[in-house]
């Protein structure tokens, strides 16, 4: 298995966490050029979690970099 996929098990069957996995690729998702890799990108990391949640993800790597705050 490639690292970082998804266990088969999670995409035998459409359930509310798929959906929801996907609705979140679907507004802050890409596929990369080779369109080997879909990533999901946000700053907002409980969104993240909930993602890796919904598609069991465990074992991956997450690098979570706080928004920039707004200097007037």
């Amino acid at each position: 298995m490639p690292k970082y996929a998804v266990p088969p098990e999670v995409l035998v069957s459409w359930s509310a966490d798929l959906a929801y996995a996907i609705g979140l690729l679907t507004a802050d998702g890409n596929l990369n050029k080779d369109r080997t890799r879909v990533e999901f990108i946000s700053t907002d990391k409980d969104l993240i979690d909930l993602f890796c949640q919904a598609l069991q993800l465990e074992d991956i790597h997450v690098v979570f970099t706080p928004p920039r705050l707004r200097r007037n």
